[in-house]
């Protein structure tokens, strides 16, 4: 017979009389008894269809393993009692091994069956102990039978933990996937909320400041041209006011001017007096050096120039803007970014619309130290432009005004 030591293998089994005899030949202590009882071997036959096998000798503790009918078991000689008095036999390693198969990650080494259940009416689970006789040859397992059932169990399990470290591959990876398609909604989303108010500000056909095309100023006055899709205006005779409000406008739209009546603002802001209403406009801003309106007679050079920018959405008109077209790409470049928030590095302007695939050629790009009439912006002439932005543009787009706000 044998019985697996602390390296898995087995040693022969002592007869019952020769373990009595040792025990009356003793001279140590009960409990030295007591232990070689639990390290002597013994076997049972399971009599019931199934027995199950527990983590610990509790009828609920965790179940580990399933014994069938006829089954001759390996158990220590030890008996364990549970609270209610029902008696236990502790599996050897080796049968442990052999009989139970525990869930992958649980750090569980040994396995306990109760011999009787008569009490919670299940009947006699196990015979036992049994005599020599009585042992079928396959009871007690080899080691080298041990080793494979280690090595088979083994591998058992660390087929179910890949398959478990799989099925969390892939639960990640849908979590990713979830992830990504909400982003992508949401930049969708922000996405047509930019082509909207694009579409929108590019269907202003009218100012309420603004002087009929073509119709001739009045007396005393003289024609601006708006260099961008705003104006900043002071509804008061007073220049000194200073409630300033924005209207938007097309680009290269008239206004009639006062001649004559520039006022120089404490911040350094130009203004002039509106011709017909009780009203100041802001010519020149001081703050950022720009001009936002333009002398008609002066405008001779200038060209109004559109800039589209080609999302996965369709293209979003972000720019509008009348301007000389002897001054540089840079200096339009600096225009768009100063009103839309965009980074100047990021920005790829181009004459003609570029692939829907792939990265476009250099030689298509706007250069920044070239002049917009190299590129054939002609004045008073209207010309679309394209833009691309491949960084974070719903982002960077008026400080991200059209995200989802976050939660």
């Amino acid at each position: 017979m044998a019985s697996p030591g602390d390296e898995g293998y087995c040693k022969e089994k002592p007869s019952r009389a020769a373990f009595s005899e040792s025990l009356r030949g003793s001279k140590d202590s009960h409990e030295i008894a007591e232990t070689e009882m639990a390290q002597a071997e013994q076997f049972f036959e399971v009599v019931e269809n199934m027995v199950f096998v527990r983590s610990a000798p509790r009828k609920d503790a965790l179940g580990v393993g399933i014994l069938r009918k006829g089954t001759h078991i390996q158990v220590r000689g030890l008996r364990r009692k549970d609270d209610e008095g029902h008696t236990w036999v502790q599996l050897t390693e080796a049968e442990f091994w052999r009989s139970c198969e525990p869930e992958v990650g649980m750090d569980i080494k040994c396995g306990f069956a109760l011999i009787d259940g008569t009490s919670l009416g299940l009947g006699l689970l196990l015979r036992g102990p049994l005599s020599d006789s009585e042992l079928l040859p396959a009871s007690t397992p080899t080691p080298e039978a041990v080793q494979k059932m280690v090595e088979e169990r083994n591998r058992a399990s660390e087929e179910r933990q890949m398959v478990i470290d799989q099925r969390r591959m892939r639960d990640a990876e849908k979590r990713l996937e979830q992830e990504r398609v909400e982003r992508q909604t949401a930049t969708a989303e922000a996405l047509e909320k930019a082509k909207a108010q694009g579409e929108a500000t590019s269907a202003i056909k009218r100012n309420q400041w603004a002087h009929t095309e073509g119709a001739a100023p009045p007396q005393g006055a003289i024609l601006l041209r708006s260099t961008g899709r705003f104006i900043n205006i002071k509804q008061s005779q007073d220049p000194n006011s200073q409630k300033v409000m924005r209207f938007e406008c097309r680009a290269g739209m008239q206004f009639c001017i006062k001649s004559g009546s520039e006022w120089q603002g404490p911040q350094g802001g130009l203004w002039m007096e509106h011709a017909t209403r009780p009203a100041w406009l802001l010519i020149e801003d001081a703050n950022h050096g720009g001009t936002l309106l333009v002398n008609e007679a002066d405008s001779a050079d200038f060209a109004t120039v559109t800039i589209d920018f080609l999302s996965t959405r369709g293209d979003i008109r972000v720019f509008e803007a009348f301007v000389n077209v002897k001054s540089s790409v840079k200096s339009l470049n600096s225009h768009l970014c100063s009103e839309t928030g965009l980074k100047p590095k990021g920005t790829f302007l181009f004459t003609t619309r570029p692939p829907a695939q792939g990265m476009p050629k250099r030689q298509d790009m706007m250069q920044a130290h070239e002049s917009l009439f190299s590129y054939d912006i002609l004045p008073g002439t209207q010309v679309p432009l394209y833009l691309l932005y491949p960084f974070n543009f719903e982002g960077d787009y008026l400080g991200g005004a059209y995200l989802p706000e976050k939660k």
